[in-house]
C-alpha cells in the first residue's frame, strides 16, 4: 500500500477537526462533483478509529442545479452524510441555477 500523501492527511485534519461543516457543490448526474466525492472518500482511512468518519458532525446542504433539481442533490448528500456518522442541519438550500445569474 502507498503512504497516503501528506497533502492528503492534512485535509483530512482540518475536516474533521471541524464540528460543523457547509457543503456547496452543483448538481452532477445525481450528486456531487467528483472533486467532492473523492475528498469525502478519503475519510476511510479513520474507518478503525473510536470516532470513525465524521462522527457526530453538523453538515448544513446547498446544492445548486438547473430548473428545480437541486433538490435531488441534496437528498444524495443526506445520504451520505449519515453515512459518514454526521447530521444534518434540518432546513437545506436548494438553488436554482437561473437564479444564481
Amino acid at each position: 500500500m502507498k503512504e497516503t500523501p501528506a497533502a492528503v492527511k492534512q485535509m483530512l485534519e482540518i475536516f474533521r477537526d471541524c464540528d460543523r461543516h457547509i457543503w456547496l457543490t452543483p448538481l452532477y448526474h445525481g450528486g456531487m462533483v467528483g472533486a467532492m466525492k473523492n475528498c469525502l472518500d478519503w475519510l476511510v482511512l479513520s474507518a478503525q478509529e473510536n470516532s470513525p468518519y465524521l462522527t457526530s458532525k453538523v453538515v448544513g446542504l446547498i446544492c445548486w442545479a438547473y430548473g428545480g433539481n437541486a433538490t435531488t442533490g441534496i437528498d444524495a448528500l443526506r445520504t451520505i452524510v449519515a453515512n459518514l456518522r454526521a447530521w444534518t442541519l434540518p432546513y437545506s438550500i436548494p438553488i436554482v441555477r437561473e437564479d444564481l445569474l
